[in-house]
């Protein structure tokens, strides 16, 4: 089974545990806790995924930065990853748990890419506009690319929506070029 598949696996078993025990909004702070450590510390994900480090020096090292800071699920987490030797899953498993809470709370999170910055009443128009077309709330980052020109970019999921001066452009050379044959 690849890490992927299983990272998955342990996340959706994670997202039942939360829902039947009323604890998924902790679950969730706990797994985005414990993936910006992992981002803010690259050496934190050497280890865990080291053949060389032992397993009790990496349960160690992983007790004491969440000691105080998770609830007991994610101890317990902690625990059966270790039972079972799956240390490096950790970061993969946080960011699975991530999506599967968003789908089971109707999230959708977006990427707008513009090639200008945009004022307040620009992003709450298009969030709302998303929000409205797909009847979910939208969780966004915003992307600044000169490259694009003008217009902006929206992707979400399998969908993007380009409306970018570059776009425009890339699809009129490339009607030129097929008008020109």
């Amino acid at each position: 089974m690849s890490s992927t598949t299983a990272a998955k696996r342990y996340a959706k078993g994670l997202l039942q545990v939360g829902v039947e025990s009323k604890q998924l909004d902790r679950i969730l702070s706990d797994m985005l806790f414990i993936k910006s450590a992992m981002e803010s510390e690259p050496k934190l994900d050497k280890v865990l995924n080291s053949p060389i480090v032992n397993d009790s020096k990496k349960k160690a090292i992983l007790t004491e930065l969440i000691t105080g800071s998770v609830s007991e699920t994610t101890i317990r987490l902690v625990d059966i990853l270790a039972e079972k030797q799956r240390f490096g899953l950790l970061k993969r498993i946080s960011t699975s748990f991530e999506k599967l809470y968003n789908v089971h709370a109707g999230i959708l999170e977006i990427k707008i890419m513009t090639a200008f910055d945009l004022d307040k009443t620009q992003l709450d128009q298009i969030v709302k506009a998303i929000s409205t077309s797909t009847g979910k709330t939208i969780k966004h980052t915003v992307q600044v690319d000169k490259n694009l020109i003008g217009g902006l970019a929206i992707k979400y999921g399998d969908t993007v929506i380009d409306g970018s001066v570059r776009n425009k452009l890339e699809q009129l050379t490339g009607l030129l070029h097929v008008n020109a044959v």
